[in-house]
């Protein structure tokens, strides 16, 4: 994912806001893992963990995989994001982003009467 693509992307989940966070339930246990696969192989792993308080929502996200070839690292990705929700509305997101060497940080606050 280039940083445009990763951009729209943060600005689509903003924008989102309500329609998102009043639809989408938090895991009972406040916690989603995946692993990532490419050609069938694990190549890391896809965590989001819920922290509900009332009406607040924070969501943590950690993501990271390295691809190899012949056991030698040749591609790394990681990202760490915290979004913040507070009655189903966008309020903002910390993320910080590893390609492979080029590092990448978005933060995005709501302001007063808009995301």
């Amino acid at each position: 994912m280039d940083r445009r693509q990763f951009l729209v992307n943060a600005g689509a989940l903003a924008l989102a806001g309500p329609a998102l966070a009043g639809t989408l339930p938090v895991p009972p246990s406040g916690r989603i893992a995946f692993k990532v696969f490419r050609n069938g192989s694990a190549v890391g792993t896809h965590e989001l963990v819920f922290t509900q308080d009332g009406d607040d929502l924070s969501v943590l996200t950690h993501l990271g995989f390295v691809v190899t070839i012949a056991a030698l690292p040749i591609y790394r990705y990681s990202l760490v994001a915290t979004e913040k929700w507070s009655g189903g509305v966008f309020r903002s997101v910390e993320s910080m982003v590893n390609n492979n060497g080029t590092r990448l940080e978005v933060r995005a606050h709501q302001k007063i009467g808009r995301a």
